[in-house]
């Protein structure tokens, strides 16, 4: 071969390499976007078919493919708190370089008052559903009605009432659960946690929120883990993933071994401060937490994930005194009762607040894999 046939040869080969890296970073990440605004659709929910978490977009809107659970799939869904649910085959959905999300509006019921002057609690009352997932396989599946009381002023506790709620189990991943880790270990199904204040107020050590033109971004050791925006559509959004890109976060107790690979919250407010969105305007709180746990060697590092989600429906306001008046209705335990406790189909109202409904890969599971306790 000539030397100017072996010069077009390698800039052929140079080439076709420039190619396929161009089509594997487009292949590689997907793109999700709000419909109207065009804007980044952050922390948007993956499951496939099956009901498995398989991705979840980050703080620029992009899923990475390579990320996905390699595993059977034939569908997905995507799910986000202010988007429209969408489920397409997993083919067009790995070959779409950009998908855009439909925004839902949730519609909040709210006490008018022209002097909060006298109010010492805004009641936060809404839907939870919190989904428990063990080696790739559901676990717990609950959800019901819940109302926060959160204190305006003062370092008074949050109080709340549990008032309905119905638990699904998978008998079967429960029971692996006490193989792997004994009884004492197990998980027992417990309420969402809540604060009175924006997980921005509370940021790991070594975080801080700095202002960087018209939004806020957290920062730990020089890398962006998240922000405070306000959007298109006049809300506040938060995004904090308390786990570094690209680490994970090694714990251990004793002989038990964790590793964290997502630990994200996302807040949504009507408009409110950048530096401290009121507790009072909250709209919804997503958490997840994707890790992994080893107790004995032999079994390995087991998949653990859960999922925890509360979208307020109603919002008011009461004094200290009326609070006071209802101390023996609050509930006392976050752990829940293993039986459902409900008088009306209440999942059966979500729609008319815009509330998501489940991945149907997850909804598939209740009644089968997943049973009513």
């Amino acid at each position: 071969m000539r030397a100017h046939e072996v010069i077009l040869y390698m800039r052929a080969i140079i080439f076709s390499i420039i190619l396929l890296c161009y089509s594997y970073e487009v292949f590689a990440q997907i793109n999700l976007a709000d419909s109207v605004t065009n804007e980044p659709v952050v922390g948007a929910t993956v499951y496939s078919d099956k009901g498995l978490f398989i991705g979840m977009s980050d703080e620029k809107g992009k899923i990475d493919i390579d990320s996905l659970k390699k595993v059977d799939i034939s569908q997905v869904t995507i799910q986000h708190v202010a988007y429209e649910n969408m489920t397409l085959s997993y083919e067009a959905f790995t070959m779409s370089n950009r998908i855009v999300l439909t925004q839902r509006n949730i519609e909040i019921k709210e006490i008018v008052v022209t002097d909060r002057s006298q109010d010492d609690y805004v009641v936060l009352k809404g839907y939870f559903r919190v989904h428990d997932l063990m080696n790739d396989k559901s676990r717990y599946l609950y959800d019901g009605l819940i109302a926060f009381y959160i204190p305006l002023k003062g370092k008074d506790r949050i109080r709340f009432q549990l008032l309905e709620y119905r638990l699904f189990a998978n008998e079967e991943s429960l029971a692996e659960a006490n193989k792997l880790f004994g009884k004492l270990l197990s998980e027992r199904p417990q309420l969402p946690t809540f604060s009175r204040e924006s997980v921005v107020r509370h940021l790991p050590k070594g975080n801080s929120l700095i202002a960087e033109g018209d939004k806020r971004v957290i920062k730990g050791d020089g890398l962006n883990l998240g922000f405070v925006q306000h959007t298109k559509s006049g809300n506040t959004q938060v995004y904090f993933d308390r786990v570094p890109p690209q680490s994970v976060i090694k714990r251990k107790l004793f002989r038990i071994r964790g590793e964290q690979y997502r630990g994200l919250t996302i807040e949504n407010y009507s408009h409110t401060d950048l530096d401290n969105p009121a507790i009072e305007n909250l709209i919804s709180r997503v958490t997840s937490h994707v890790g992994a746990v080893q107790r004995k060697k032999a079994y390995g590092y087991v998949p653990m994930e859960s999922f925890s989600e509360f979208y307020v429906t109603e919002r008011s306001y009461l004094s200290e005194e009326e609070v006071k008046d209802l101390e023996g209705s609050f509930t006392r335990s976050i752990y829940l009762e293993e039986k459902s406790k409900y008088t009306k189909a209440f999942w059966e109202d979500l729609k008319g607040y815009n509330i998501p409904p489940l991945a149907e890969g997850v909804r598939k599971q209740l009644g089968n894999e997943l049973k009513e306790y």
